[in-house]
């Protein structure tokens, strides 16, 4: 089944426009959105606000619409462990309406936080381990 949804880009947008376009996003039938989550703005204009914040805001903000991110590089910056809490936070505020997605990142938004930029298989194997780690805390 298609399902229409926004991109919401917090590396380009104030988290407060964000919210209200994530509120516009719902009025107008949209059914999901998906969220960067990035440390570092995409121009020296931009902004990069901290996605779980906003994602929190937007869950309390919004009734129908499903939240998630795209996506969330778990093997850097973040610890898995702090992955699974911040989901299952929003995952709770906004009422199971979540998805998370994740990925072995990119170098502009880890690397600064960092100073580690692993080969590809590296950040395979890392972002595997990673994934059964959250699965294992969401499970209790």
């Amino acid at each position: 089944m298609l399902k229409l949804g926004y991109k919401i880009a917090p590396e380009q947008f104030p988290p407060s426009e964000l919210l209200q376009q994530v509120i516009t996003a719902e009025k107008a039938g949209f059914e999901s959105i998906d969220a960067s989550d990035h440390f570092h703005p995409w121009s020296e204009s931009g902004q990069a606000c901290f996605v779980w914040s906003w994602l929190g805001a937007a869950s309390v903000s919004t009734q129908s619409i499903e939240l998630g991110t795209g996506l969330t590089c778990p093997i850097l910056r973040y610890n898995p462990a702090v992955i699974a809490q911040a989901a299952a936070t929003v995952s709770s505020l906004a009422g199971g309406r979540t998805y998370l997605a994740v990925g072995t990142g990119e170098a502009l938004n880890e690397y600064p936080v960092t100073l580690e930029w692993p080969q590809y298989d590296e950040r395979q194997i890392r972002m595997i381990e990673a994934i059964g780690l959250i699965r294992e805390l969401w499970t209790g």
